[in-house]
């Protein structure tokens, strides 16, 4: 990972200080405005206007100086933004939101949606992981399963970048499967369970892909939804287990 200066170190305190500050102040005047709940509700109050504060100063800011896609030069606006802004906002929002496991899947896409993903209807995150989520765009109606994560970034020695996953609609997830950056997966296909989609890999539409790596294995066209040859019944319980009549 490449090294944070201690410049950009005082500088991530100051964002954090100034977040927390604003933070502390909005609790307190809550707090002296509405004195009932104790404790309690006070620590509640606090969360709220972290979360709030958080995404408001975070979206603001790369409203004003943009988190390009693409490697990050040492020294660029992108490499600024990106350690300063972006990781701290992760350290200490993003990951105790989504990460924690108490999210909710129906309130998972708004959230990611203030986080700056951009996700069809019917898509919820659940309790998938998309990291960066504003280098994440997946369409309608796409299944994402338990634990899938998706990883735009490229972080190896001292190379850094984003780079934008794309997801169209219907596509299917399996659980634990991991799409890294710069993927692009069309509509209708299929990235099976525990698969690994190597980076700026390209799945056509109503492909079946599996692995690690992740190759591509069929398509979706057989009555099952499986590839040709695999949609065979399952079998019964007593062929199952080798009973004969």
């Amino acid at each position: 990972m490449r090294e944070i200066s201690n410049v950009r170190q005082a500088q991530i305190g100051v964002w954090v200080s100034v977040w927390a500050g604003a933070t502390l102040f909005a609790t307190w005047v809550f707090a002296h405005r509405f004195p009932w709940g104790g404790g309690v509700a006070h620590a509640g109050t606090f969360i709220f206007f972290w979360f709030v504060f958080g995404v408001a100063g975070y979206r603001s800011i790369l409203a004003l100086v943009p988190l390009r896609p693409g490697d990050m030069n040492p020294g660029s606006q992108e490499e600024w933004v990106f350690q300063v802004i972006h990781l701290p906002f992760n350290f200490f929002l993003f990951d105790p939101v989504v990460r924690s496991g108490l999210l909710p899947t129906c309130f998972s896409a708004v959230v990611y949606r203030l986080f700056g993903a951009r996700l069809g209807k019917n898509t919820y995150p659940g309790h998938s992981t998309l990291f960066d989520p504003l280098f994440v765009e997946i369409g309608d109606s796409v299944s994402l399963g338990h634990q899938a994560t998706l990883v735009p970034h490229v972080m190896e020695g001292e190379r850094m970048g984003c780079f934008p996953i794309q997801i169209e609609d219907g596509v299917t997830i399996g659980v634990n499967a991991v799409i890294l950056a710069g993927v692009t997966i069309g509509k209708g296909a299929v990235v099976a369970a525990g698969a690994v989609v190597h980076k700026f890999t390209c799945i056509g539409p109503n492909e079946i892909w599996a692995g690690l790596p992740a190759r591509r294995i069929g398509t979706v066209n057989g009555p099952s939804g499986l590839p040709a040859g695999m949609d065979r019944p399952l079998p019964s319980k007593d062929e199952s287990v080798g009973v004969s009549r």
